[in-house]
Order: structure tokens, then sequence, then C-alpha cells
């Protein structure tokens, strides 16, 4: 036998099964369901894009928000704390003076 001829033979096998499975009932709603859910998750990822973008810019929104802050207390002369602790470790310090 010919291998050419036995591919033949084999993918016209699994065109005839293909056209088979797709006359049976349950088999389409299978696919359609598949369509649904991959529409599904495409919204889903476009939506986990998008929250992402919003969290980027609300990072980015805060640095700057940080960086004014922060010249607003070096132009009243007042010491920025980064953190609560630094905040209660100083304001205790200069309590002792």
């Amino acid at each position: 036998m010919n291998v050419s001829a036995t591919t033949i033979d084999s993918q016209g096998m699994l065109k005839l099964h293909s056209k088979e499975l797709e006359k049976w009932e349950w088999v389409q709603l299978l696919k359609e369901e598949l369509k649904h859910l991959e529409e599904y998750v495409k919204v889903k990822e476009d939506e986990v894009a998008h929250v992402s973008r919003l969290l980027e810019d609300a990072v980015k929104a805060v640095d700057k928000w940080q960086v004014l802050v922060k010249d607003i207390y070096a132009n009243l002369d007042l010491e920025y704390c980064e953190t609560v602790s630094d905040h209660v470790d100083h304001a205790s310090s200069d309590s002792m003076k």
C-alpha cells in the first residue's frame, strides 16, 4: 500500500468523522457553549487589563502626590516622615527637647 494513499485515506476518514459529528445536536451545543466561554474569557481578560491600567495610573498619581507633599513640607521647613512609625519617633524625640 502506498504511504500517500494511506495518508489521504486517513485524512478522508477524519473529514468523514468530523462531518458525522457535526450532525449530532450535542456536538453543536458543546461548540456553541465553547464559543460563548471563549467570548466570556476575552471579556474578562479585557476587564483585567483595564483594571491593571487603572491601578498603574493610581500608583503614579499617589507617587506624584507624595512628591508634592514632600515639596510642601520642605517649603515649610518641616521633615516629611515616610511611615507612621517615623512620625511617632520624630514626635517623641521633639517632645524630649
